[in-house]
């Protein structure tokens, strides 16, 4: 709820993917966090952790979607 702009690139690149359901998301409040990982072995208990310096040195909304599809990608792959 206080990334309304964020969640909303959770949601389209978790639609465009084909995930059923939107995995949790949790938002890494650290400047030297510079990533996105997956965790959780089940769709019902996946997570996608979103750094912070890795969403102030995107480029672009475009580039942060995609990587946030790569994550989501995992889970519905089951590989992460």
């Amino acid at each position: 709820n206080n990334a309304p702009l964020l969640m909303e690139l959770v949601d389209d690149a978790v639609e465009k993917i084909g995930l059923t359901e939107r995995p949790l998301i949790y938002f890494a409040v650290n400047r030297d966090f510079f990533n996105m990982v997956t965790t959780g072995f089940f769709h019902s208990m996946s997570a996608i952790v979103i750094g912070e310096k890795i969403i102030r040195e995107m480029p672009d909304a475009e580039s942060i979607e995609f990587i946030i599809a790569h994550e989501a990608a995992h889970i519905k792959n089951r590989d992460n």
